[in-house]
C-alpha cells in the first residue's frame, strides 16, 4: 500500500515540476559571437535546429541602408516579394524609407521558414557584385541574417574562388514554434537584428511580446552583453499588422498559387468526370445484378415447376400447347406457347382456328409459317395497321417472336421473361424458329379419309341410296 502511495506521490511532483516550466523555454541556442565571424565553427552559426513544425509563416528584420532603402531593393535582396513587405508595413513597393536616424525602424521581412536539413532557413540568392566580395563582406550585407559559416556550408566555393557573376546560396535564419509554444499560443517566431542600443523592454514592447518569453526562447541569452548584428528569436501569439502572408521560397508556386481559379475549374471538372463515370458503371452494375437476379428467379421457378402431367386437361383448343393438350405435359411453356399464338392473333387479326390456305386448311399457326418460311411475313399483317405510323421492321421482329413462342418441342421455346427482353430491346440477337405444332390442321386428316371412304362405295362413281324405317 505504500509502495502506491509514494508512487502516486512522485507521479503528482513531477506533473508540477513540468507544469512549473514555461512553455516557450530553449527553444533556440543564443549565440554571443558575431554572425559574421568566418572562423568560429560553432553549431549556432550554421542557424536555429529543427526542433518544431517543418514549415511556418516566420518574420525577419531589416535596417535600410543607401544600397537597400525600399521594398523592392529589399525584397530583391532577401528573395521575398515586393508587395508583401509593402503590405505588411504599409508602404510602397518603390517608396524610398526615410533616413533620419529618429526613423530607423526596422523592415518587417515576412518570409516563409522550412527545415532544410537539421536547421530552418528562407533561402535567398546573391549574386557575386566585385572580384573583392567575400562571405565575410556578404554576411555584412544581410545584418546577421546570415552567418560566414552558414554560407560556407551551403555553398561549393571557397572565398578566393568567389568570382563576380557568381550566384551564392543565402540561408537567412527563421525558426518556428516548438510544439509548446504552439500550446501555449505562440503561432509566429520573429528573428529581430540587434545593433547598438537596443534593449530587451523595448524589443518586448515593440512587438507587443513578454521579455520572459523571450528569454526562454533564446538559451544562454546575456541581456547585458549582446553584441552587435546578433540574431534573437522574439516569439508572437498574433501575426504582425494582422496581415497573414501565404508565402512560399519559390515565386512560380507563388504565381501559381494565386491562381486559385485554374485549380478550381480543374478539380471542378475532374469531380463531374470521376461523378459520371461512377455514375455509368454503377447503372451498368445494376443492370447486370437485376440480369443475374432474373435468371436465379427463372431457375429456381423451372425446378420447383419442372413438368408434370395431369389427366385434366382443360382449355380452349388452338391456344393450348401440344404437349399439354395431347399428353397432359403441363411446364412453363405452356403459357408461352398461348402468349405467341395470341401475338400472331393479333398482328393477322384473325383467329387461330380457321382456314387461311385454299389447297390445304391451314391454321394461322401455319399460314404465319408457310409466310415466313416465303419471305412474306408483312402478308400476315392486318390492313387495318398498315398505315405510316408502321414500321415493318417492328411487325417482323414480332412475327418472329410469336414464331419462336409457338415451336412444336417445348424445350425450344423461350420463357417469358426472354420474351419481353426480345419484345423490349431490339438489339437482341433471335434465333431462327423452328416448325411450330398445329402445322396442319386435323381437319386435312379427315376430309382424307371422307374421300378414301367414297371410293369403296361405287366402282363407277354411282351412288346408292339405302331408306331406313325410323
Amino acid at each position: 500500500m505504500k509502495k502506491y502511495n509514494l508512487y502516486y506521490i512522485c507521479s503528482v511532483l513531477l506533473l508540477v515540476l513540468l507544469l512549473k516550466q514555461h512553455p516557450s523555454k530553449a527553444q533556440q541556442a543564443f549565440s554571443n559571437y558575431g554572425n559574421s565571424d568566418c572562423d568560429e565553427d560553432i553549431d549556432i552559426a550554421n542557424g536555429y535546429r529543427c526542433n518544431g513544425e517543418t514549415s511556418c509563416q516566420s518574420y525577419l528584420t531589416f535596417r535600410f541602408n543607401a544600397s537597400y532603402y525600399s521594398a523592392a531593393t529589399i525584397g530583391s535582396l532577401l528573395g521575398v516579394d515586393a508587395s508583401v513587405i509593402a503590405e505588411i508595413n504599409d508602404i510602397t513597393k518603390f517608396q524610398p524609407i526615410p533616413t533620419e536616424p529618429k526613423n530607423r525602424i526596422p523592415i518587417i521581412i515576412p518570409v516563409s521558414c522550412s527545415c532544410s536539413g537539421q536547421y530552418y532557413q528562407q533561402r535567398s540568392y546573391y549574386r557575386v557584385q566585385s572580384e573583392s566580395e567575400t562571405y565575410f563582406t556578404i554576411a555584412k550585407i544581410y545584418q546577421g541574417l546570415t552567418t560566414c559559416r552558414a554560407m560556407m556550408h551551403q555553398n561549393p566555393y571557397k572565398d578566393k574562388t568567389l568570382r563576380m557573376g557568381v550566384d551564392v546560396i543565402i540561408p537567412l535564419r527563421c525558426a518556428c514554434p516548438t510544439p509548446n509554444q504552439t500550446a501555449s499560443g505562440f503561432k509566429y517566431l520573429l528573428t529581430y537584428t540587434i545593433i547598438n542600443g537596443d534593449n530587451l523592454s523595448a524589443i518586448a514592447g515593440s512587438f507587443g511580446a513578454d521579455i520572459q518569453s523571450i528569454l526562454d526562447a533564446n538559451k544562454g541569452i546575456n541581456e547585458n552583453s549582446i553584441p552587435d548584428f546578433a540574431t534573437l528569436l522574439v516569439p508572437l501569439k498574433r501575426p504582425i499588422n494582422n496581415v497573414i502572408v501565404n508565402l512560399d521560397a519559390d515565386n512560380s508556386k507563388n504565381k501559381w498559387a494565386n491562381r486559385w481559379w485554374i485549380w478550381l475549374i480543374i478539380v471542378t471538372v475532374g469531380g463531374i468526370i470521376i461523378a459520371l463515370l461512377c455514375f455509368f458503371y454503377h447503372s451498368k452494375w445494376k443492370k447486370q445484378k437485376a440480369e443475374e437476379e432474373r435468371k436465379k428467379k427463372q431457375n429456381i421457378l423451372v425446378m420447383e415447376l419442372g413438368e408434370e402431367n395431369t389427366n385434366r386437361v382443360v382449355g380452349t383448343y388452338g391456344y393450348m400447347s401440344l404437349e399439354y393438350a395431347m399428353n397432359g405435359v403441363v411446364s412453363i411453356k405452356i403459357d408461352v406457347f398461348s402468349f405467341g399464338v395470341l401475338l400472331l392473333e393479333i398482328i393477322s387479326g384473325k383467329k387461330n382456328n380457321s382456314r387461311y390456305h385454299s389447297e390445304y386448311p391451314l391454321n394461322l399457326i401455319g399460314y404465319a409459317w408457310q409466310l415466313w418460311n416465303e419471305g412474306k411475313g408483312l402478308e400476315l399483317t392486318d390492313l387495318a395497321i398498315l398505315d405510316e405510323s408502321c414500321i415493318p421492321s417492328e411487325v417482323l421482329r414480332c412475327i418472329h417472336v410469336g414464331l419462336l413462342c409457338v415451336q412444336d418441342q417445348a424445350t425450344d421455346r423461350p420463357t417469358m421473361v426472354d420474351v419481353v427482353s426480345f419484345l423490349a430491346n431490339e438489339t437482341i440477337q433471335l434465333s431462327t424458329p423452328k416448325q411450330p405444332a398445329f402445322f396442319i390442321n386435323t381437319i386435312t386428316k379427315e376430309l382424307d379419309a371422307l374421300e378414301n371412304k367414297s371410293k369403296n362405295y361405287s366402282i363407277n362413281n354411282v351412288t346408292i341410296s339405302k331408306l331406313d324405317a325410323r
